[in-house]
């Protein structure tokens, strides 16, 4: 439970840097992806309303190979030991 808050406050943090990254207006709204290996995807996936809410993502999609995460902006991050990718789409309002 504590863990999964913690892994989604990261994922959270990553998704905001990208967000200043990409120079995004605060209410902006935005298409997010994400690979998480499978040891940490169930507890993001537990949480990934939370995160969408809090990015203010319109979609979260959690994928299962990193290949298949699509965005404007790509990133690898290190988050507990493990890769995870993030990959964000800027939508028109």
């Amino acid at each position: 439970e504590e863990r999964a808050e913690g892994l989604a406050r990261d994922v959270l943090r990553r998704i905001q840097f990208m967000r200043k990254i990409m120079e995004m207006p605060v209410e902006a709204f935005v298409e997010v992806e994400v690979y998480a290996p499978e040891e940490i995807r169930e507890a993001l996936e537990e949480r990934a309303d939370y995160i969408a809410n809090e990015a203010r993502a319109r979609s979260l999609r959690l994928v299962n190979r990193a290949e298949d995460v699509k965005g404007e902006l790509v990133r690898d991050w290190e988050i507990e030991g493990y890769r995870v990718r993030i990959g964000l789409t800027r939508l028109k309002s």
